[in-house]
């Protein structure tokens, strides 16, 4: 009969050994983690995604997306719409202002101002995220 002494040892031996299982184990679950598990899950939750191919420097919609590992993705970014103005004062100074479509449905245009001139762009969507610029 083994004495109680050698019963804990097995006891703390056998503990060890599980824990050593149960961390090898954890690293291999995380190291199998998809690269775009977050994204994945996202998308899963109604994000929209975008992708884009290697060497193409240009993103693009995806309904459904493959998850290819070689392809980047991203939650599509919120844009910005802006366009601006070049304004002129009455001692023929000029400067720039930018209106955004929140500031003119306030009837705030800006070619409603005596200092409007003209416009220097057409609508552009900015990405915040980027700086990606795309005209209307």
């Amino acid at each position: 009969m083994a004495n109680l002494g050698d019963l804990l040892r097995q006891k703390m031996n056998e503990l060890e050994k599980a824990e050593a299982e149960l961390e090898e184990t954890e690293k291999m679950n995380s190291s199998k983690r998809h690269v775009h598990a977050t994204l994945i899950h996202a998308w899963a939750e109604g994000a929209e995604i975008e992708y884009r191919l290697p060497g193409i420097n240009r993103w693009e919609k995806s309904e459904h997306p493959s998850w290819g590992v070689e392809i980047d993705y991203r939650i599509k970014s919120k844009v910005v719409a802006v366009r601006i103005a070049v304004m002129m004062g009455e001692d023929g100074n000029e400067w720039l202002e930018i209106e955004s479509p929140s500031y003119a449905q306030h009837e705030h245009h800006l070619d409603h101002k005596s200092e409007f001139n003209y416009w220097l762009t057409d609508w552009l969507h900015i990405d915040p995220k980027t700086g990606e610029i795309n005209g209307s």
